[in-house]
């Protein structure tokens, strides 16, 4: 395997360990706000203390979302910064190409 395609196959695998572990974070921490906010709520409010199990269960599921897709999003942003690392690298490999005098077909 050359050096590119195992760089290659290393900045995807690292990409998707990020992502994986950025989504289960999301998930856990997600999880825990809703059921603290729901357990919370249940016991300070009566209106809600009146709502079904079904309905809490809706809102602690909704917190799991939201968090997911928040924690996806932290991942996003990292993107740039390595987006912007390789287009730097595709810029100067022209400049690098003629200064060593060598044509594409060599």
């Amino acid at each position: 395997m050359s050096a590119s395609r195992f760089r290659l196959k290393e900045d995807v695998d690292k990409a998707y360990t990020v992502q994986t572990r950025s989504a289960i974070e999301g998930g856990i921490r997600g999880t825990a706000i809703g059921v603290g906010l729901t357990i919370i709520t249940h016991y300070s409010w009566p209106f809600f203390r009146r709502q079904t199990f079904q309905f809490k269960g809706f809102l602690v599921c909704t917190c799991t979302r939201i968090l997911v897709i928040a924690a996806f999003d932290y991942f996003i942003q990292g993107k740039p910064r390595h987006c912007l690392r390789c287009g730097h690298w595709r810029r100067t490999s022209p400049a690098t190409v003629r200064s060593s005098a060598t044509t594409g077909g060599e």
